[in-house]
C-alpha cells in the first residue's frame, strides 16, 4: 500500500486565480495574456491576491505521448503560499511504491506501473514560503527543510531513477535502430533539486543541484559485430600454419601448438568508457567523463546538455580500446608465428630445412594478419567521427537529449530542476522527462528598498553549436565564473 502522506495544517490552500484573469474572462478576451497586460491591469485588487511568498517541489513532471505528467495528481508535489503571517510548510514524501502503481500507458507497456520503463526510487518533496518573502522550493533526495542532503544524508530517501530507453524505443518506434543501438539504460543514482528566495518584494532567486551518479549503458550489435568475425578466422591459424609447412615437402613435419590467439572481449577500460567486444556493450561513467574534462558535474552552466561530450568520448574511447586489443593481438600472433618449433619424426630442423620453414611463416604472416588489419583500417578511417560506428553516433545523439541544472523563469518565477531527460527530442518529443524540480516567486513579500533582482540567465537549451572542445572550455569558464555566486548555495547540503 502507498505510504499515507503526511498530515498538512496547509492543504487547504488552493491556487488563487489573479483577479486579470478574472477581469479578461469578464470581458471576453480569450487566448494569452501579456506579461504587458498583466503588469498594466493587475491593479491594486490583484496585487492583494499575490502571496507574500510561494514555493513548490515536485519531483516528476514532463509529458510522455501528449500526456501531461503535471495533470497526475499523485505527482503533485509539495505546495506552500504564504498570504502574511505564520510560515507555511508542506513536505509530500513519495514513496517507491506508490510512484510505481501509477498507470500511464505507453503503447503496449506503461511509464511507471509494474515492471515500467522508468523506474523511481522513494523521493521527499518540500515547500516553505514565509512572511518575509523568502521561500524554500525542493525536492529528491532534500530534507524537510529543503536542504539537499543526496547519499543516505539523515535517513533522507535516495531519489534514484532508471530509464529503459531501449524498452521505450522498440515499443514505440517497434525495432531497433537499424541493429547499431538495441539498448540504452540511463542510471542515475541520488538527485535533487532546490530553488530560494530571499526576503523581500521578489527578490533574489537562486537554485541549486546534485547528481550523485549518472550512468548510460547502451548495446551495439554492430560494435559485437566488427570483431566478432575474428574469432572464426583466428580458430583456423594453426591450420594455416601447418599447412604452408608441410607444404615445403620435407617431409612429416610436425609445428608446435600455437598459443591462444583468441580476441580478449572481456569488459576493457577503467576510464570513464568500459566495453565488452563480445556482446558490443558500452557503459558511460558520466560524471567520470566530465571529470577527466576538467567538469564537475554538479557545478555545471545553466541548461547543459551533456550529448556532445558523450559522443566524444565514445567516439574516443572506443575506437581505442578496440584498436588496442586489436594490435596486442596482432603483436601475440607476429611472436607466436616467429616462436614455434619444427622439428621432423621428432626431430629439431635445422640448417636449410629451417630457413625453407621460416621463410613460409614469414609469406603466411601477413594472411594471417589480415583480418586484423582489415578491421584496424576500418576504424581508423578520416573524420570527426569514426565511419564505422557512425550509425551508432547517429542514433544516440537522435534518440536522446540529457541536460542538466535546467533553469527557467517566468513572470518572477524561477523554476531549478537538476536533469531533464528527452527521448526523441525536438518541439515535439516522444517522451520528457523532468527529474528533480523546485520553484519560488513570484512574492509580494516587504520591499526593503533594494528592488528586485533575479538570477541572470544563461545558456541556451539544446543549442551547442561549437565543437566538444570548445564546448569544454566554455564549460570551465562558466564554471569558473560562476562559483563564487553558487558558494553560498552550496552550504545548504550540509
Amino acid at each position: 500500500m502507498p505510504a499515507p502522506r503526511r498530515p498538512s495544517a496547509y492543504a487547504r490552500h488552493k491556487r488563487h486565480t489573479p483577479n486579470h484573469g478574472r477581469q479578461a474572462a469578464a470581458i471576453g478576451v480569450t487566448g494569452v495574456v501579456s506579461l504587458g497586460m498583466v503588469m498594466a491591469g493587475a491593479g491594486t485588487a490583484a496585487a492583494s491576491d499575490t502571496p507574500v511568498s510561494q514555493a513548490r517541489g515536485w519531483f516528476l513532471s514532463g509529458s510522455a505521448l501528449g500526456t501531461n505528467l503535471d495533470n497526475i495528481a499523485k505527482l503533485q508535489g509539495a505546495k506552500a503560499k504564504n498570504y502574511g503571517g505564520d510560515t507555511k510548510r508542506e513536505s509530500n514524501p513519495l514513496d517507491a511504491t506508490l510512484l510505481n502503481s501509477i498507470h500511464l500507458p505507453l503503447g503496449p507497456i506503461n511509464l511507471l506501473e509494474g515492471n515500467g520503463l522508468l523506474k523511481l526510487g522513494a523521493v521527499n518533496q518540500a515547500a516553505i514560503a514565509r512572511s518575509s518573502g523568502s521561500a524554500v522550493g525542493a525536492s529528491g533526495a532534500v530534507t524537510d527543510s529543503g536542504a539537499i542532503a543526496v547519499d543516505g544524508q539523515n535517513d533522507v530517501p535516495a531519489a534514484n531513477a532508471t530509464l529503459d530507453l531501449g524498452g521505450l524505443l522498440n515499443s514505440t518506434l517497434g525495432t531497433g535502430l537499424v541493429g547499431s543501438l538495441v539498448d540504452a539504460d540511463l542510471n542515475v543514482g541520488d538527485i535533487a533539486a532546490s530553488a530560494k528566495q530571499k526576503s523581500g518584494h521578489n527578490k533574489k532567486q537562486t537554485g541549486d543541484y546534485r547528481i550523485a551518479q549518472l550512468t548510460l549503458s547502451l548495446r551495439s550489435p554492430l560494435l559485437a559485430g566488427i570483431v566478432g568475425p575474428l574469432t572464426t578466422q583466428l580458430a583456423g591459424v594453426q591450420g594455416l600454419v601447418n599447412g604452408a609447412v608441410n607444404g615445403l615437402g620435407l617431409g612429416v613435419i610436425t609445428v608446435s601448438s600455437l598459443p591462444s590467439l583468441a580476441l580478449d572481449t572481456t569488459p576493457g577500460g577503467t576510464g570513464p568508457v568500459n566495453i565488452n567486444l563480445a556482446t558490443g556493450a558500452i557503459t558511460v561513467n558520466v560524471e567520470a567523463l566530465l571529470q577527466s574534462l576538467g567538469l564537475d558535474l554538479n557545478n555545471l552552466p545553466p541548461n547543459t546538455e551533456l550529448l556532445p561530450l558523450i559522443v566524444h568520448a565514445i567516439n574516443t574511447h572506443v575506437v581505442g580500446l578496440v584498436t588496442d586489443e586489436l594490435g596486442a593481438l596482432a603483436d601475440r600472433i607476429t611472436a607466436a608465428v616467429g616462436d614455434v618449433t619444427v622439428s621432423v619424426l621428432g626431430v629439431p630442423v635445422s640448417g636449410a630445412s629451417l630457413g625453407l620453414v621460416t621463410g613460409a611463416l614469414s609469406g603466411l604472416l601477413p594472411t594471417v594478419l589480415a583480418p586484423l588489419t582489415g578491421v584496424q583500417n576500418s576504424l581508423t578511417g578520416a573524420g570527426v567521427l569514426n565511419p564505422l560506428l557512425d550509425p551508432v553516433f547517429a542514433a544516440l545523439s537522435s534518440v536522446l537529449s540529457l541536460e542538466v541544472n535546467v533553469q527557467s523563469r517566468s513572470n518572477h518565477t524561477f523554476t531549478e530542476r537538476a536533469l531533464v531527460v528527452q527521448v526523441l527530442p525536438g518541439a515535439d518529443p516522444l517522451v520528457r522527462l523532468n527529474l528533480a524540480s523546485a520553484s519560488v516567486g513570484p512574492g509580494d513579500g516587504p520591499d526593503n528598498g533594494d528592488g528586485p533582482t533575479v538570477l541572470p540567465h544563461t545558456g541556451a537549451a539544446g543549442n551547442i553549436g561549437i565543437g566538444v572542445a570548445g564546448l569544454g572550455l566554455v564549460m570551465v569558464g562558466a564554471a569558473a565564473a560562476t562559483s563564487a555566486g553558487r558558494s553560498r548555495g552550496r552550504h545548504a547540503r550540509s
